[in-house]
């Protein structure tokens, strides 16, 4: 009590105290700042693995169903053969029309895969 003038300025303790607390805490948001960069990279790197997933799920179903649809545009082209019917040619024909804009869509989805999997590698 009583003011400045009476603390000991000679007796380095205090300073040295005063001095590693800054260092301490200084080195605490250091490796504070580095946790939540790292967080947001780690963040970053999964919203890219899910949307990785997602369309590798998404092309292996467009393929499937381009897969089914020329099965069956083959059936009613064999069908309309057998028969005579061209009804069944034209269902044939607009199957293999739905079929090939999948594969347009399949290849589309293979640029962004590549896209992705590119951004993952440089992350």
């Amino acid at each position: 009590m009583g003011g400045i003038q009476y603390i000991d300025v000679t007796n380095k303790k205090p300073i040295l105290a005063a001095t590693t607390a800054r260092q301490k805490y200084s080195a605490y948001l250091n490796e504070l700042h580095m946790k939540e960069a790292n967080d947001a990279k780690s963040k970053k790197r999964e919203a890219l693995q899910e949307d990785l997933q997602q369309m590798k799920t998404k092309k292996w179903r467009l393929q499937k169903e381009a897969e089914d649809l020329e099965k069956e545009a083959d059936d009613l082209a064999a069908q309309a053969e057998q028969k005579h019917d061209f009804v069944c040619i034209t269902k044939s024909n607009s199957l293999w029309k739905t079929a090939k804009q999948k594969l347009v869509d399949i290849q589309e989805l293979n640029l962004q895969l590549e896209s992705i999997k590119q951004q993952c590698r440089d992350k």
